[in-house]
């Protein structure tokens, strides 16, 4: 690998490293705001429904600008994006301004996804997998540390401070990207001249369809755990975050582990594999008393290379447009997140967090069963 391809795989790192330090840390911020703002639950389950629309609608908009201004641009001007959320909320005080600097927390989320996601084909890396498994691996890893810095540095300074550390964090990273010179090659002309006709494709909204499901059903995982423990096992709080933290630990490893081994076979295949396992692991977790959240926490492991492989498959299959098909898969993927949340809700409030939680293993069938179509689809041709 050259050294400054090098660099750039680096640059591009450390930019979803800080990505995590402010999207892995909106729960331990949120109450915050709340007090701040005097806000209620109502007003801020609005604010989170805008923010998801905002990310829907700029997903799309970012594949474009990322065909535009390519990788290391669109990069600079997510965290940007946070740099400007960061500094507009440590003076506003009204809810009207909170909202509309909140919201370039939802822009910088879905430019940084985009940008970072079709970097490594754009980089011409050898092992693709190994490269994208250990960006998401850094994204785990940089969670973990907020999570646990942000709670202690919170009650000591304020959230205030506590947030402008994270805006130091972003100054760094932006610079490194400024200075860094990303290697250049037709990739960048070819998405460039790239045109929209993949809307009119089936394999397409195939490939929408896998990664909308799935990404609904590890989200939906990730926010309903904790309450399917807490009502349906009636565990102890203590006992159901460490459970809670366990799954991003199996998370985590696996991405590590996963590097390893992810370029030796079919990445539609393995993904398929992992996605398998992981519903067998719930499924196991939702039948089996005793062991319940420990299999559900397991899943966690399977979890770990999906959304990496995934998205290297949208890459494969689309090399040319990558970065506006990648853009346009996100934006359907939050629209079936929004619905999928919404269902697993519903049925929690009516049928009870048992039953509530089977919608999760249900949409990782389906994503399944689409990924299965779309291995087999160039045998039937």
């Amino acid at each position: 690998m050259k050294r400054s391809t090098k660099l750039a795989f680096f640059a591009i790192t450390l930019a979803f490293f800080v990505h995590s330090f402010v999207n892995g840390t909106r729960g331990v911020f949120l109450p915050q705001f709340k007090a701040t703002f005097a806000l209620s639950d109502t007003f801020m389950g609005g604010v989170n429904g805008l923010l998801s629309a905002v990310m829907l609608v700029s997903s799309l908009v970012a594949g474009e600008l990322c065909a535009r201004i390519g990788n290391k641009g669109l990069a600079i001007l997510s965290l940007g994006f946070y740099g400007i959320a960061i500094l507009g909320l440590q003076w506003v005080s009204s809810p009207f301004l909170f909202v509309v600097f909140y919201a370039f927390t939802g822009l910088g989320a879905s430019s940084i996804a985009v940008a970072v996601n079709t970097a490594v084909p754009a980089l011409g890396l050898k092992r693709p997998g190994r490269a994208m498994s250990f960006i998401h691996f850094a994204y785990g890893v940089g969670a973990s540390i907020a999570l646990f810095w942000m709670g202690d540095l919170i009650p000591k300074t304020g959230w205030q401070n506590a947030y402008l550390m994270i805006g130091l964090m972003l100054v760094v990273a932006i610079f490194l990207l400024a200075i860094t010179k990303f290697p250049t090659s037709d990739h960048a002309a070819r998405q460039a001249s790239a045109g929209h006709g993949f809307w009119k494709e089936a394999n397409f909204w195939m490939l929408a369809g896998v990664f909308g499901f799935y990404l609904t059903a590890e989200l939906a995982l990730i926010n309903w755990f904790p309450n399917y423990m807490k009502f349906a096992l009636s565990m102890p709080q203590g006992n159901a975050s460490k459970m809670a933290a366990l799954f991003f630990v199996f998370l985590t490893i696996g991405r590590l582990l996963g590097s390893f081994f992810i370029d030796r076979f079919s990445y539609k295949k393995i993904s398929a594999w992992f996605i398998g396992m992981m519903i067998v692991s719930i499924a196991i977790g939702l039948l089996v008393p005793g062991i319940s959240a420990f299999m559900i926490a397991l899943s966690g492991l399977f979890a770990s290379i999906c959304i990496p492989t995934l998205m290297l498959v949208i890459n494969e299959q689309y090399p040319n447009n990558s970065m506006r098909v990648i853009g346009a898969v996100n934006m359907v993927a939050a629209i079936v997140r929004m619905a999928g949340e919404f269902l697993v809700g519903t049925i929690t409030q009516r049928s009870g967090a048992a039953i509530g939680f089977w919608i999760i293993p249900f949409f990782l069938v389906l994503a399944l069963g689409i990924l299965i179509k779309l291995i087999m689809a160039p045998r039937r041709n």
